[in-house]
């Protein structure tokens, strides 16, 4: 039996790449793959600038990781490591951003931030004088 899922088209560097959602049982294995990443040690209160940053790019590793291998699933790849590795070489960021964000519509993700949980984040002021 073929599965019945979603699919849509995306162009990206003047190429079209066909993406479709997740099956349930893609869905259940990615959501393992994301809580086994590692993710960055948490950021102590007057942590200097370069432990900040070493945070910041921390987090950006686990995003990257999170969203290459949810494309990988959306590409149907049979082997998804492989897929990832690939996916992660072929594509910058701005288009793999692209082709996640169809990915994880698709598969109902959500992909809304809340305003009120955003701000306070975006606002708050690190003080690195001491």
């Amino acid at each position: 039996m073929e599965p019945i899922l979603s699919s849509e088209k995306v162009t990206i560097g003047g190429q079209v790449v066909t993406v479709r959602e997740l099956s349930a049982l893609e869905y259940l294995d990615y959501m393992d793959y994301v809580n086994s990443v590692d993710t960055p040690e948490e950021l102590l209160e007057g942590s200097s600038p370069k432990a900040q940053q070493k945070h910041l790019l921390g987090w950006r590793r686990v995003t990257l990781l999170a969203h290459s291998r949810l494309v990988a699933y959306g590409l149907a790849s049979e082997d998804i490591d492989e897929a990832q590795k690939a996916i992660q070489q072929q594509y910058n960021t701005a288009g793999l951003q692209q082709l996640n964000e169809v990915v994880a519509r698709l598969s109902g993700f959500s992909l809304d931030v809340d305003q009120e949980e955003a701000e306070p984040a975006e606002s708050q002021e690190v003080d690195t004088k001491k």
